[in-house]
């Protein structure tokens, strides 16, 4: 290897003595010393200090060329100072560090500054061993270094003692860190010096946030804890502790800690473990005692313990108030002081025989009482195995009024059996009488007994049963309410509430709970609400019902007032309309066509209010006795042409279907309109299916559907495959003005007006659909009893009937413009008219007319209608002809939406032809002889 070239090497010969040039150079920088100086000293010392010191020396000049090394380098290296002069160290250097080394010692020279370095050096034995070597420059006045000093400390024994140390350090930690428990380590400060892996498993934080800080900070809060106190105890006695303590982390975990300290150095080594289940189990076992001891302090009678040998290790407190001893005296075999001699025998050998066979112990015998007197009591004990031994858990029942009673009256044996086992099975009998669900349990929901009930009511066997949680027998959406039952019974008040609890065979029933806390045990009672629940459901559907009844009722009478306004709106329109046309000639056709098109509007309005007062049940309906198989055949023709080809029609028409008594014209137009809309719904063509068939609805069908009364009906279904309603939309089907179709499409009265015709008839109405399959409309009409064959229809003339010139009719209206259009139309029609706005005025005309042959009256008039104008106009003038008009039909003369008998009405707005041809009909009917007679 090439030595750097920091210089020519003849440059470095030594021109002087060593000790004078290089050790005596110091003084350019250090100053003459006080006392003695390097030169008082004299090279020798100088060279002796050197050459005997244990540490390797060097000098080397400002360049780094080494010009001296103390007798030890050369001792330990084996080497010469010709060797090792100048750049000749780098020889006993490891090839490895050695350019380290050199980068380490070239920038040192370069920057001027010190430097230490750890690196091995190869000693006269060929074996490499590290030194620690430190190199200080010496600079001259101007700052320049001119000397370089070094020393190299052998380390192996400190680096073979650190090792030891290390590998102690990592046995120790590998002790800690695989212990089954944690360990934490304090100083006398109460920090954190140390802790191991186990303890980390209850945090939830690395081991940097813990270790460095005190106990205190890192669990705030535990200072003044009892697990505080006991380490400040332990700390101040340095002698070891123990404790259990129940800590609560700052995220809500807790846990009970086993901690167990021991004075280490001047702090604390303190090893704790988890014992949570133990803990947990030790408070349940206590829990358990406490309940054991709350039944038997508060059984009548006494509870006691024992084991095979007969030795009491428990006794009840009734039994120390009976006997009045003290517990240590009633333990072990105290207690058979108190059996009457004469049944102590009895009682000792049926005691074996129990706990020979290891069946249940029972025997009658006398206790001596605290004053000397001795009552017969019954008792009673079980076997429990317990740990591997035997435990008997026995109580006493006092019998003595029984056997009092007994030998008073000298009943039988069988008797006297009889009065014993109903008084000590009185409440077994209850329990297993009862109908009602009984039932005890834990707070934590688990079932601790139940009453036969269960099984009768829901099927379980009681062995399924006992120690299951009871939230596996709850229906889920039950389980809030349950909650919060438990929670109140958790508070220590009686909790009520509603549940349905599944049954054996995977059906749910409903049950009303009351329940009653006692510690940790509840106990509760259930009664059986199913059909309470089934019939408030009913009741709920009945509401509903009548609801919406009332709403269509209110509906109604809205728009039954608003089409009596508009039909007389509507009379005036129509009738001004038709005399129009009556007076203009043929040859403006443009005139008259616009005539006949607001001619046509204002029928069409016409039929609109017509519709709303079907819906409101306030159009007058003229009743038939009709055969609805003869009027469905006989519109076969008018349907089919209104449906369409795409529309394929089928009558299903039953044989021996019964009468019906309704308006046969209202009929045809709800089954037209029940066909219209079928069609809307087959928008790309199918079949429309009408049947016809007697039905009967229930009573049961009657409750449940406001309004329906029960019996015998003509059932009229009219089906189609179209699109079908949702359950939504059949809901407000009836209502007026709704509609699904497009605007423009439906005025949405259609069905009101079947829902209204059919209610004025005494019947009932019901839609069938589901969306996708179809729709089926059920219309049930009363069936008449008794009714003979229908009417044929009559025939009428295409012809305007008129009058004659000596026909003299009165006109009694009291709108004006209503009245006018009368006058005018009677006129036109070739009748003498005398008009009169009220009662009063017409009766004044009536008495001043004696001509007069027919009255043509409204009905809804003030003070007078027209009922009582009528009624008393024929009084005055019997057999006179009455005519009727309104646009509103609650009065006198319909009564439920039928006309009375022997009545001729003709409803507003009516066209002059429809006028003409009902005028004529009642002055041709022969005159009523009853009414003439009145």
């Amino acid at each position: 290897m090439n030595e750097p070239c920091l210089g020519d090497p003849a440059e470095h010969a030594p021109h002087a003595d060593f000790a004078s040039q290089y050790w005596r150079a110091q003084s350019i920088v250090i100053g003459q010393p006080a006392a003695i100086t390097a030169a008082d000293l004299g090279e020798d010392a100088f060279r002796l200090l050197a050459d005997n010191i244990p540490t390797l020396c060097w000098i080397a000049d400002g360049t780094g060329y080494i010009v001296w090394y103390n007798a030890r380098w050369h001792q330990y290296c084996g080497t010469t100072p010709e060797a090792m002069e100048g750049w000749g160290w780098q020889a006993v250097h490891h090839p490895e560090t050695l350019p380290t080394v050199m980068e380490r010692w070239i920038n040192a020279i370069a920057v001027g500054e010190s430097f230490e370095m750890t690196f091995p050096l190869r000693g006269a034995d060929g074996v490499f061993r590290p030194f620690l070597t430190r190199v200080h420059p010496l600079y001259n006045d101007s700052g320049a270094v001119i000397r370089w000093f070094g020393t190299n400390a052998e380390i192996s024994d400190q680096i073979a003692a650190e090792e030891a140390l290390r590998i102690e350090r990592d046995r120790s930690r590998g002790v800690l860190e695989n212990m089954a428990e944690g360990f934490l380590l304090l100083d006398k400060d109460f920090r954190i010096l140390d802790i191991n892996a186990e303890g980390l498993k209850l945090e939830a934080r690395p081991i940097t946030q813990i270790v460095g800080q005190t106990h205190w900070d890192a669990w705030p809060g535990s200072e003044h804890t009892e697990l505080g106190e006991f380490y400040k105890r332990v700390m101040a006695t340095r002698r070891r502790g123990e404790i259990d303590h129940h800590y609560v982390w700052p995220d809500g975990r807790e846990a009970w800690l086993e901690a167990r300290a021991f004075p280490s150095g001047d702090g604390l080594a303190v090893f704790y473990r988890d014992v949570s289940d133990r803990k947990i189990a030790e408070m349940r076992l206590r829990d358990s005692e406490a309940r054991f001891r709350t039944v038997a302090e508060t059984m009548p009678g006494f509870v006691w313990t024992a084991d095979d040998a007969g030795q009491l290790d428990y006794t009840s407190p009734n039994w120390h108030t009976y006997s009045g001893t003290t517990p240590d005296a009633s333990n072990g075999q105290g207690w058979a002081n108190f059996v009457h001699p004469e049944d102590q025998a009895g009682v000792f050998e049926q005691w074996g025989a129990s706990v020979a066979r290891g069946t249940p112990y029972e025997v009658e015998f006398r206790l001596r009482r605290a004053d000397g007197v001795y009552r017969w009591w019954l008792a009673r004990a079980r076997p429990v195995s317990d740990a591997g031994r035997t435990i008997w858990i026995g109580t006493c029942t006092d019998l003595n009024d029984i056997i009092a009673a007994r030998e008073f009256l000298a009943r039988s044996s069988e008797e006297l059996q009889h009065t014993v086992e109903a008084r000590t099975q009185e409440r077994d009998r209850i329990w297993r009488m009862v109908p009602d669900l009984l039932m005890t349990g834990t707070l934590d929901g688990r079932i601790l007994s139940v009453n036969p009930a269960w099984k009768q009511s829901l099927g379980h066997d009681e062995e399924k049963l006992l120690g299951t949680p009871f939230w596996e027998f709850i229906h889920p959406a039950s389980y809030v309410d349950s909650e919060r039952a438990v929670e109140k019974m958790r508070g220590g008040e009686i909790a009520r509430h509603e549940n349905r609890v599944v049954t054996a065979d995977g059906d749910y029933r409903w049950f009303d709970w009351v329940s009653t806390p006692v510690g940790e045990v509840f106990y509760a009672v259930a009664r059986d609400i199913t059909d309470d629940k089934l019939m408030q459901g009913e009741l709920e559907h009945a509401q509903e019902a009548l609801r919406q009844s009332q709403k269509m009722e209110a509906v109604g009478q809205l728009t039954g007032g608003i089409a009596h306004d508009f039909n007389n709106m509507l009379a005036v329109v129509i009738g001004s309309l038709d005399l129009l046309s009556r007076r203009m000639g043929s040859e403006d056709a443009r005139s008259r066509r616009y005539v006949d098109a607001a001619a046509d509007g204002a029928r069409r309005a016409a039929v609109l209010t017509q519709r709303l007062l079907a819906f409101s049940r306030q159009q007058p309906l003229q009743p038939e006795t009709i055969d609805i198989n003869r009027l469905v055949a006989n519109m076969s023709d008018l349907l089919r042409h209104s449906l369409g080809t795409d529309v394929r029609l089928e009558t299903v028409l039953a044989g021996g279907l019964w009468r019906t008594h309704v308006d046969p014209n209202q009929l045809e137009n709800v089954i037209l309109n029940l066909g219209v809309n079928a069609r809307d719904a087959m928008p790309g063509g199918g079949r429309l299916t009408i049947e016809t068939q007697n039905g009967h609805l229930d009573m049961r069908y009657a409750t449940a559907h406001i309004g329906v009364p029960a019996g015998q009906y003509v059932v009229i279904a009219v089906t189609d495959t179209g699109t079908g309603m949702p359950p939504e939309v059949i809901a407000k089907a009836f209502d007026p003005f709704f509609t699904t179709k497009q605007v423009g499409k439906g005025t949405g009265l259609g069905l009101s007006q079947v829902y209204g015709f059919v209610k004025q008839s005494g019947g009932h109405v019901k839609i069938y659909s589901e969306p996708g399959e179809g729709t089926t409309v059920k219309i049930y009409l009363p069936r008449l009893i008794g009714a003979a064959d229908e009417v044929e229809a009559k025939i009428g003339s295409s012809e305007i009937p008129e009058g004659y010139h000596d026909e003299l009719i009165l006109v009694v209206e009291d709108e004006l413009a209503v009245r006018q259009l009368s006058v005018d139309a009677l006129t036109e029609l070739g009748y003498r008219v005398v008009e009169a706005d009220g009662a009063a005025a017409g009766l004044r005309l009536l008495d001043a007319h004696p001509d007069i042959m027919l009255l043509f009256t409204d009905i809804v008039m003030p003070d007078i209608n027209g009922a009582k104008l009528a009624e008393e106009a024929r009084r005055r003038r019997p057999g006179l002809r009455v005519l009727f008009t309104t646009g509103y039909t609650r009065n006198a003369i319909v009564h439920n939406g039928v006309l009375d008998s022997g009545v001729d009405l003709i409803s507003k707005p009516f066209t002059i032809e429809e006028l003409a041809a009902k005028v004529r009909e009642v002055l041709d009917a022969p005159v009523d002889v009853s009414d003439a007679a009145d």
